[in-house]
């Protein structure tokens, strides 16, 4: 299965997910934030994901995981989809989504 089909599973299960092209890179949004973008940057394809503060330094020590180039904030991080463990999508894309409707809150509030 392809990680763009891979992610729209998993995303499926996620409560009012949407999924829209922003630059021609298929990316999941709920309540209008990104929380998960199929990408390309450095000619290598990739997996942006918004990240918590407290996850950035322990992803950044794993194989495959970059900043994001285009992340003034530093709130997302990459992974070469080459890299990319599969098996930790379901988990890993449940928290990214449970930290957009979090800050969506925060912002809201």
């Amino acid at each position: 299965m392809s990680a763009l089909g891979r992610l729209r599973t998993a995303a499926g299960t996620l409560a009012d997910v949407d999924e829209s092209l922003t630059f021609g890179n298929p990316t999941f949004r709920v309540n209008r934030r990104a929380f998960a973008v199929v990408d390309r940057y450095q000619a290598r394809d990739c997996l942006w994901l918004r990240v918590a503060a407290a996850d950035r330094e322990r992803l950044l020590k794993r194989r495959g995981w970059f900043p994001s180039p285009y992340d003034p904030h530093r709130t997302a991080l990459c992974c070469a989809l080459e890299q990319f463990d599969w098996r930790r999508l379901r988990p890993l894309l449940h928290a990214r989504y449970n930290l957009a409707v979090t800050q969506q809150l925060k912002v809201s509030t």
